[in-house]
């Protein structure tokens, strides 16, 4: 078998892989990233950027704006500028009109922004090509309050449907919201984390700069950490200054800082026992507009934004019935830690607090079922045969007994006696057909022929069988698992392959896990030369990819011809030719 199509059936199935540089899923609920003009503002110590993307349905409100004075500086275009900046667009410093000077218009296409929705709710789809706008403000202090107001009309109401987004010093201050007049930031410059606006709507999604995640799954638990490097000053000297970049050398003395403290902090008590920790991995991260971002190894952070997040993991039979974190985290700053249990009935939020310290799960499910994994008996699969043997004995006294009838006849001899003993061996039969039944397995030929639903039975159990190998966390524990449905050089290959992927989950991928295994087509046909099975299957792969709060499904279907034999009793799988992979919407 090839290896190059092995990788993928074991790396990207078994582990669907999230690199670096890939995203969480939290979705903005709000649809503003699809309003007809979208507006980016940047606040910088010495200036204030604002690009705009102005969609058709807004021209009229931003005329003024992209009029071109054109090389001879028409003296018309240039008083409309100033006069949108003073009545359309406008923004205040501390009260007073910022002059902004337009750097660029230019027609674009528009960019493409995650959304759960195709278009605004209520509105149209936005246009794909826009006008581009980018505009500088200079700022000569800093100020501490910025009011942001859109194009208004004679009424008093916006009249140009802008999505808009605030970074201070490359922190979101908020997601994507609609945009409306009068709503101040108050801009804290020591630290653009706490930068904030007066309206409460106006947020961002990931606002706490320290959280907990306890993870409950089979055979797993993980308590997971997002935590801000400037408010671990609390507890740590980390040595560093607020404006430093952090490059892959910081960036490896923080994580050995972290791993040694976290180690020591917050400990887990699973069934009433301490249990040590595994450092799963330590990254560091940051929030953007889709959710939690992995950065590269090699990519710089400035200290006073970064994050990192920790995952300690700790390995546990199946589901254990208690888990318990004693936070011992809190500061004059940070007083209430959003904290949230997810276990497979789902999330259950919790807030920490000095009085309160004590995360709790208990172990209220009811219908769970733990995955389980073990060997496929051939003669299970096969066809069984249910002798009814007390129906069968009544027969043969049935049958010996009318023999008797009619010889008695034939020699006319008269007795009551057999017609009462038949009645009462045809009534037996009867009554015993449902029971004293006796199960017999067919025989294996060597030409087998299945038909689909023993060819369904077989596919599904066995890869089922693999999938649920890598709920398992340490690599003998998988080897051991996948042994009870491979064999041969597949086994070790996928072993292997394995081991590869357990080392990108490391540096930075992420297990999926497996939820369900969907056959779609399976037929088999026998081997030619051999006691097996060649099997033609399509099916799909649902699992889950889950980390610090966000979830992310994936549906993936295959296509494969997969041959399967029979080793010592049992079905195992020795080949696999991956003739497609594609990613499946979920629904």
């Amino acid at each position: 078998m090839r290896i190059d199509r092995l990788i993928p059936l074991v790396v990207i199935i078994f582990f669907i892989s999230i690199p670096h540089n890939s995203e969480a899923d939290w979705i903005n609920f709000t649809g503003a990233e699809l309003s007809s003009t979208i507006a980016e503002v940047y606040v910088e110590e010495d200036k204030i950027i604002v690009v705009l993307e102005i969609g058709d349905r807004d021209k009229e409100a931003f005329a003024d704006l992209i009029s071109d004075p054109g090389e001879s500086a028409d003296k018309d275009a240039l008083e409309r500028r100033k006069r949108f900046f003073k009545e359309g667009f406008v923004i205040l410093a501390d009260g007073k009109l910022l002059k902004g000077d337009v750097k660029l218009v230019e027609v674009r296409e528009r960019v493409q922004r995650p959304s759960r929705y195709n278009k605004p709710p209520g509105g149209q789809k936005p246009s794909k090509y826009v006008t581009y706008v980018e505009i500088e403000y200079p700022l000569t202090n800093k100020p501490e309050t910025l009011v942001i107001n859109p194009p208004l009309d004679e009424k008093g109401y916006t009249n140009a449907s802008i999505g808009f987004v605030v970074y201070h010093k490359s922190i979101p201050v908020i997601d994507f919201r609609f945009l409306a007049p009068g709503a101040e930031l108050k801009l804290n410059w020591k630290d653009p984390w706490y930068s904030k606006f007066d309206n409460p709507n106006l947020k961002r999604h990931h606002s706490s700069s320290l959280m907990s995640f306890l993870y409950i799954e089979p055979f797993e638990v993980r308590h997971e950490i997002l935590v801000r490097l400037k408010d671990m000053e609390n507890w740590l000297d980390l040595g560093f200054k607020d404006d430093d970049m952090l490059g892959p050398d910081q960036k490896k003395i923080i994580e050995t800082e972290l791993t040694e403290f976290f180690l020591e902090h917050n400990i887990v008590e699973i069934d009433g026992k301490i249990v040590k920790p595994i450092i799963d991995r330590v990254q560091f991260v940051k929030p953007n507009l889709t959710g939690i971002q992995v950065l590269e190894n090699s990519q710089e952070v400035e200290y006073l934004s970064a994050i990192v997040g920790i995952i300690l993991a700790y390995a546990v039979a199946g589901i254990p019935q208690q888990v318990t974190v004693d936070w011992d985290m809190f500061s004059d700053k940070i007083q209430r830690i959003p904290a949230n249990m997810i276990d497979p009935a789902g999330p259950f939020p919790y807030y920490l607090s000095p009085d309160d310290n004590v995360l709790t799960w208990n172990n209220y499910l009811k219908n769970f079922s733990m995955p389980e994994i073990s060997e496929l008996n051939v003669q299970d699969s096969m066809r069984n045969i249910n002798i009814p043997v007390g129906t069968a004995v009544s027969l043969i006294f049935f049958i010996a007994i009318a023999w008797q009838i009619r010889v008695r006849n034939n020699k006319g001899e008269k007795s009551k006696l057999p017609y009462i003993l038949l009645v009462i061996t045809l009534v037996a039969g009867i009554v015993l057909y449902p029971f004293l039944r006796v199960s017999v397995t067919d025989h294996l030929p060597t030409t087998m022929v299945l038909n689909k639903d023993q060819s369904t039975f077989i596919l599904q159990n066995l890869l089922k069988n693999v999938y649920r190998s890598f709920d398992f966390k340490y690599e003998e524990d998988v080897y051991d698992k996948l042994a009870l449905s491979l064999d041969g050089d597949l086994l070790s290959d996928i072993y292997l392959q394995t081991r590869k992927g357990m080392e990108i989950e490391k540096q930075g991928g992420a297990r999926a896990r497996v939820k369900d295994v969907e056959i779609i087509e399976a037929t088999s046909e026998s081997l030619p030369d051999e006691l097996g099975l060649k099997f033609h299957g399509v099916w799909n792969v649902s699992g889950t990819v889950e980390h610090w709060g966000h979830k992310h499904d994936r549906v993936n279907q295959y296509e494969a011809e997969i041959t399967v034999k029979p080793v010592d009793g049992f079905w195992k799988i020795t080949n696999i030719d991956l003739i497609e992979e594609k990613r499946v919407q979920p629904i």
